[in-house]
């Protein structure tokens, strides 16, 4: 399938996948983790429009949950 729609460098044909067969979900934290200034990206809903975060967590915070 090629969209009429279409970024500046890609030309190649789309490839159809579902979120979860591109990356880990999993229903949350239900808690506040403790940011840090770097670290691992840390990505909430409010991210979800640009995929881009300034917040991060510690290794121990992520392998926690």
């Amino acid at each position: 399938m090629k969209p009429k729609l279409r970024f500046k460098e890609f030309n190649d044909e789309w490839e159809e996948k579902k979120l979860g067969d591109v990356c880990k979900i999993f229903d949350g934290m239900h808690a506040t983790p403790q940011y840090l200034s770097k670290g691992i990206p840390f990505y909430s809903v409010e991210n979800i429009r640009n995929l881009k975060t300034n917040k991060y967590i510690s290794q121990d915070e992520y392998n926690k949950y």
